[in-house]
């Protein structure tokens, strides 16, 4: 008899119900009866207690996952909205007609790419990337012709394609100074050939 009391103390001890579902548990772990489970009534609603107790648990869970997701697509968002502020990029097109041109040198400052189209016209398309600008001061750089290409006639057929400003001085801006990277593609009528160096081009013979 005495044995079986302290082996009960020590389950209780090790062991104690603390949520409405382990009571249940705590119960069976006793290894006696109680007048719960004499009585069919009571049985059913400590059994709903415990699935009510689930559901809850479960609810919680889930409802703590989805604050956790929209926590982590708040925070992509800033990151996002901040590297936008950072780092920005525009691109702009200018159009030369060469209908009377035979040939073209160009002295284009940044680095830029050569590609044949079937056009009549000399496409220059220029991406410029920028950072630490706010959109209104890349704005005022592109409407002050900062990335512009200009085209000039040195003699009778004989143009030359040119990066308008030649000296850009460094933009700064209380965030630092500004990064710039502008690059062009040139697209030549396919009725052009252009040098090795790709510095001039020449109309095909007809």
């Amino acid at each position: 008899m005495n044995c079986t009391i302290k082996t009960r103390i020590i389950q209780q001890i090790a062991w104690q119900p603390t949520q409405p579902g382990d009571l249940l548990l705590w119960r069976i772990n006793q290894g006696g009866r109680s007048d719960v489970f004499q009585n069919p009534a009571s049985v059913v609603l400590l059994l709903t207690i415990v699935a009510i107790a689930g559901i809850f648990s479960r609810l919680k869970t889930f409802f703590a996952m989805r604050m956790t997701r929209r926590l982590l697509f708040l925070f992509a968002g800033l990151l996002l909205a901040t590297l936008a502020q950072a780092q920005m990029e525009r691109t702009m097109y200018q159009v030369f007609e060469v209908d009377s041109v035979k040939g073209a040198q160009l002295e284009i400052l940044d680095i830029y790419e050569l590609h044949s189209w079937a056009g009549n016209s000399i496409l220059v398309e220029t991406n410029v990337q920028i950072s630490n600008a706010s959109p209104e001061i890349l704005d005022f750089l592109i409407k002050n012709g900062r990335y512009d290409v200009k085209m000039d006639t040195l003699a009778p057929g004989q143009v030359k394609i040119y990066t308008k400003l030649k000296d850009r001085k460094t933009v700064k801006t209380p965030d630092g100074e500004c990064t710039e990277l502008p690059m062009a593609k040139i697209f030549v009528p396919d009725t052009f050939l252009w040098s090795e160096d790709k510095k001039s081009i020449t109309r095909k013979a007809e």
